[in-house]
C-alpha cells in the first residue's frame, strides 16, 4: 500500500508543479519585458549597422539601369547564377546572365541575351 501511495504523490507533483510554478513566471516575465519596451531592438539609422558592400568586388562591369535581378540555375552546376533585367539607354529591355565561378566572383556572358523593343512590356 505504501508503495502506491508514492507513486501517486509523484504523479501528483508532475501534475501541479506549485514548486517551480514562481521561477516559471519570473522567467516568463524577464523573456516578455525587453519586447514591452520602448527601445529598438533594430537599429532604424542604417549609419549604425554594421556591413560591407561588396558589390563591385563580384560585379566589375555592373552600371545602373537595372529593373529587375534574379538569382537562378543558369548552368549546370550549384551555384547560383545572376539574370539582370536592364534597360538601355535607348529604352529597350534585355537581359544579362552573370555566371557564377566557383563562389568568387561573377562574369558576363558573352553570348548575347534576349533583347527587346522599346514597346516590349515585361
Amino acid at each position: 500500500m505504501k508503495k502506491t501511495l508514492g507513486l501517486n504523490r509523484m504523479k501528483h507533483s508532475l501534475i501541479c508543479p506549485k514548486k517551480y510554478f514562481r521561477t516559471m513566471l519570473w522567467i516568463l516575465i524577464a523573456t516578455l519585458l525587453p519586447a514591452c519596451g520602448l527601445g529598438d531592438l533594430l537599429r532604424r539609422n542604417p549609419d549604425d549597422q554594421r556591413y560591407l558592400d561588396r558589390t563591385r568586388q563580384y560585379f566589375s562591369n555592373l552600371k545602373g539601369g537595372i529593373q529587375m535581378a534574379r538569382f537562378g540555375r543558369v548552368n549546370r552546376d550549384s551555384l547560383s547564377d545572376l539574370l539582370i533585367l536592364r534597360s538601355s539607354r535607348s529604352g529597350r529591355p534585355g537581359v544579362q546572365v552573370w555566371i557564377n565561378r566557383e563562389g568568387k566572383e561573377f562574369t558576363l556572358n558573352k553570348r548575347p541575351g534576349w533583347v527587346g523593343k522599346k514597346q516590349d512590356r515585361v
